[in-house]
């Protein structure tokens, strides 16, 4: 890809659009958590802490994001999300401990609704800390071209006196 203002302009864009995508899922993953909290309250009480450790992280990373954005906060994000989604897996197979209800429930409509969520958040999450790793690594290229350019446009001529 040639290294143009154009495709750095169109990157942060596409990043900015990838970061809202982000922020929307981590939302909605903390808000089908929220909605099926009290059921696990009564259920299964570590699982309601899992809950709120999930909602929390999730705010976390949503404040993050809207104020950053950085490599980690992507990374975090697709980790949170991913933890979910193996948790959901685990929970349909094997079931956790204390609550094997689920096992083989897997098309409870907000059990569906949070594996789209899950899924989404992972893929937007990933996509987007690429995409800060090419800017990154074009607007290091583009700095290099400019010293060289300069070094080479202001090198000096040094003649030795005897």
């Amino acid at each position: 890809m040639p290294l143009t203002l154009d495709t750095l302009d169109a990157l942060k864009a596409h990043l900015h659009n990838r970061r809202s995508a982000v922020i929307l899922g981590l939302f909605a993953l903390a808000g089908v958590h929220i909605m099926d909290l009290p059921g696990k309250w009564e259920e299964t009480f570590y699982l309601a802490l899992g809950y709120i450790a999930i909602i929390a992280v999730a705010a976390v990373l949503i404040e993050r994001l809207t104020v950053r954005g950085s490599r980690l906060d992507y990374l975090a994000s697709a980790a949170l999300s991913s933890a979910v989604l193996v948790g959901f897996v685990v929970n349909r197979t094997v079931g956790m401990p204390g609550a094997t209800g689920d096992i083989g429930n897997w098309f409870e409509p907000l059990g569906m609704l949070s594996l789209g969520i899950e899924i989404f958040a992972v893929w937007h999450s990933v996509v987007g800390y690429l995409t800060i790793r090419k800017i990154d690594v074009l607007t290091e290229q583009r700095f290099v071209a400019n010293v060289t350019a300069f070094s080479r446009d202001n090198t000096a001529t040094v003649t030795a006196t005897p």
